[in-house]
């Protein structure tokens, strides 16, 4: 493989993604759910994403520089997205043609990704001892995995399943867990898909609901 003095910037910035992949993953999740967790599409709008800023302790900072204020970065990252078409919100017709109000907008993690170049760089663009990869490095352990929060996840590993108690509590209620599955399943059931094939995001989401578990999980 090619040595670090050999790739690129844009090589060197996508190696530091691949390396900090999952906690990323896991901090990006927690914020596009945060205001609306049942929403059936991972997406950050404008006040996810302030608060994201808000969290890891760069937004006095940012208001503050005018420049690179959060909602500018925001709109910035928005224009710069490929495919924002995708994930847009409510537009406008103008004659110059369309128009997406601020609270509308919202992106998906390609473009959280740039937004994390850019608030990097506008936190220590200063430090050009270093390469952009490195102040990228340098904002993520020094601002967000301390200060971000992120979406906890249960191991693939369950040692609880293991437990013959367990074991046998599901198969005594193994006819009531079956019709409740084919109840949420079938009623929030995707239109591209079969009825009680299997649980969507949102099934799901109503279903913890339903049973008053949503704020213990």
């Amino acid at each position: 493989s090619a040595s670090t003095s050999d790739r690129s910037p844009a090589e060197e910035v996508n190696a530091v993604w691949q390396k900090y992949k999952a906690p990323l993953e896991s901090i990006y999740l927690y914020y596009a759910y945060l205001f609306d967790f049942s929403k059936s599409r991972a997406t950050i709008g404008r006040s996810e994403f302030n608060k994201f800023v808000r969290d890891v302790r760069a937004f006095d900072v940012l208001s503050d520089s005018g420049v690179n204020h959060p909602d500018l970065i925001f709109m910035r990252v928005h224009q710069l997205s490929k495919s924002a078409e995708s994930v847009l919100g409510e537009e406008e017709e103008t004659e110059e043609g369309k128009i997406v109000h601020p609270e509308r907008m919202e992106f998906g993690r390609g473009e959280f990704q740039t937004a994390l170049v850019l608030l990097a760089e506008s936190l220590y663009g200063h430090r050009v001892d270093l390469p952009q990869a490195q102040r990228l490095e340098l904002f993520l352990l020094s601002d967000v995995f301390p200060n971000a929060k992120s979406q906890s996840f249960i191991s693939e590993e369950c040692t609880e399943l293991d437990d013959d108690e367990v074991r046998d509590m599901l198969k005594d209620d193994k006819k009531t867990l079956r019709k409740t599955f084919d109840l949420f399943s079938t009623r929030y059931a995707s239109k591209r898909e079969h009825a009680a094939v299997r649980l969507t995001f949102r099934a799901l989401s109503e279903m913890l609901k339903f049973y008053e578990l949503h704020t213990t999980v």
